[in-house]
């Protein structure tokens, strides 16, 4: 066969464009317009009545098509499509957030991302360091006194009536992990640090006791000197007294990550109770910032812990009964309430998208766009 006859056949296979009633409606009478205008009007009688029935067919099938939708399940299947949007928004919760909380608790730890000054010069009445890999102690001035004293072990410092204990600003490197717990004497903090290698120093000058290395003895500094300390590979733990209440021995606008508000007791011993957990927040507010400030409070007691936290500790208040906490930062994997009833605080996808704007217009703008898409291709279908 040659490409002519190929080129026929292919003609005859080929099926022809559909046409719609109102298409056919409009090529018969634009042709009869047409055939009308060349014969000045006149127009055969079985052309105007083949309009007269097509017209009339057109219209009993447009009441037709309207009564009965061509396609039944568009309504349900749009409904299933809207219920599951809106199931997935409602139950799909975002990774991270942000957020500010400011709680009084009796306890807290973190991991500082920076290294900082953490702390500010403060006198003690008592000082005691454990932990340390090693002490050493400078000569005192009086007779007896004249040699300096390298121990290692627990160490306490007591000032009594006629010597003075002061601590300088502590100097942390970055990843130092730090826990504050008050302890139940007044104006009497602990402080542990760990994860890195630092060391730490008390100035002292007068008559100061001193027990360390399994010594008690008193010397007497008629100078300022300082005492050091080198942390060891355990945690170097402080017990500080403090001359007056410290209510900002702490400096604001510390940078921390893994913040835990969790503590965690262990008493030894063949009568001592079992290890156990538990929260040491007496109460507080968590205002998440993507929801407009939304406020969330927390009872006494009540458990609260994250996945993972970076942020900013913005102060640090010791006060003389509990410590006053205020942090923001960016959280993951929100969890309030104890291990067997804990419940997933991190807002939902729909409560985000509530109080986003952006969102809100984009929202819009494609429902807009729709809709005009829809009209459009449905005046296309109806005029092709």
């Amino acid at each position: 066969m040659n490409a002519e006859g190929q080129s026929d056949s292919a003609q005859r296979v080929a099926p022809k464009p559909k046409r719609s009633l109102h298409r056919i409606l409009y090529e018969r009478a634009k042709a009869a317009h047409d055939e009308a205008i060349r014969s000045d009007g006149d127009v055969p009688a079985e052309e105007v009545e083949f309009l007269s029935r097509l017209t009339k067919l057109v219209e009993v099938w447009d009441k037709a098509s309207a009564q009965h939708p061509r396609n039944r399940l568009i309504i349900p299947g749009v409904f299933l499509l809207t219920l599951l949007l809106t199931s997935v928004l409602l139950f799909r919760r975002v990774r991270t957030t942000d957020i500010e909380f400011s709680l009084v608790s009796d306890e807290i730890q973190f991991v500082l991302s920076e290294t900082r000054e953490v702390t500010v010069r403060r006198a003690v009445t008592e000082l005691g360091v454990t932990g340390q890999s090693e002490t050493d102690v400078p000569a005192g001035s009086a007779n007896g006194e004249l040699n300096d004293l390298n121990s290692s072990g627990d160490t306490l410092l007591s000032a009594g009536s006629s010597g003075q204990i002061s601590v300088p600003a502590l100097i942390l490197p970055s990843n130092t992990r730090i826990q504050i717990v008050k302890s139940p004497i007044p104006r009497q903090y602990q402080i542990s640090l760990g994860g890195t290698q630092f060391d730490l120093q008390a100035d002292v000058m007068g008559t100061v006791k001193l027990v360390s290395g399994g010594q008690q003895f008193s010397r007497e500094f008629r100078s300022p000197k300082a005492l050091l300390f080198k942390s060891g590979p355990e945690d170097t733990s402080l017990t500080l007294t403090f001359l007056e209440p410290p209510l900002k021995y702490f400096k604001g606008g510390l940078p921390v990550k893994n913040v835990n508000l969790l503590s965690f007791e262990d008493i030894h011993g063949p009568g001592g109770p079992p290890a156990r957990i538990f929260s040491p927040i007496l109460g507080g507010s968590i205002f998440f910032e993507e929801l407009n400030g939304a406020e969330r409070a927390l009872r006494t007691g009540e458990w609260m812990r994250f996945a993972t936290s970076s942020g900013e500790l913005r102060s640090v208040l010791l006060k003389d009964e509990h410590i006053v906490v205020q942090f923001h930062g960016v959280v993951s994997g929100l969890r309030i309430g104890d291990e067997d009833h804990a419940r997933n605080e991190m807002p939902t996808t729909l409560e985000w998208l509530k109080v986003q704007r952006s969102a809100a217009l984009l929202w819009g703008a494609a429902l807009y766009l729709f809709t005009v898409m829809m009209a459009a291709v449905r005046w296309f279908r109806t005029e092709w």
